[in-house]
């Protein structure tokens, strides 16, 4: 079962999957270390252990998220097979338009 350590900061097992929802003003660009994900806000996305390195691996996922239409906040929901594990919001922007948030996934 996926463990939350901090709000950007996840344990995982290396068998498991680990699933994101971010939803917001606009469709984030997600990187898994120098992976481009295809992601659609509101759309769950999820990261498998054939993306990971294995048993002891550190994998840093960056969210660039886009505040066209001004100030706002991000929803994000992380869910294991068991169902949600944690919900946040991250409010922004704190890059002129833009902010990124960095998930730390540690395999353990």
């Amino acid at each position: 079962m996926a463990q939350k350590i901090t709000d950007f900061f996840y344990r995982i097992s290396p068998t498991e999957d680990i699933t994101f929802t971010i939803s917001g003003q606009a469709d984030p660009h997600v990187f898994l270390d120098n992976l481009t994900l295809n992601v659609a806000q509101g759309v769950p996305f999820t990261i498998t252990p054939k993306m990971l390195s294995g048993m002891g691996a550190v994998h840093f996922m960056t969210c660039v998220l886009m505040f066209l239409a001004g100030p706002g906040s991000y929803f994000f929901d992380v869910a294991d097979t068991g169902g949600s594990i944690n919900q946040f919001t991250f409010t922004g922007p704190n890059q002129q338009n833009f902010s990124e948030a960095t998930i730390t996934i540690q395999v353990v």
